[in-house]
């Protein structure tokens, strides 16, 4: 166990070493790739005739 802790704290250190452009812009590019893959998600999963309804239901 004490392995797996260790990496991830080579991780987070390797992460806070960056500079703040860095992070701000690969956090951008890692919300947008969300936000897309959650679009094309909805589009393959929710049939087409109810697919007007989609913005109706997640705007709450």
């Amino acid at each position: 166990m004490a392995i797996q802790e260790h990496a991830v704290g080579d991780v987070v250190n390797w992460l806070t070493s960056l500079p703040a452009v860095v992070l701000v812009v690969g956090g951008l590019l890692v919300a947008f790739l969300v936000a897309a893959v959650a679009r094309v998600g909805v589009r393959a999963l929710v049939p087409v005739g109810e697919q007007d309804r989609v913005p109706q239901i997640a705007t709450p």
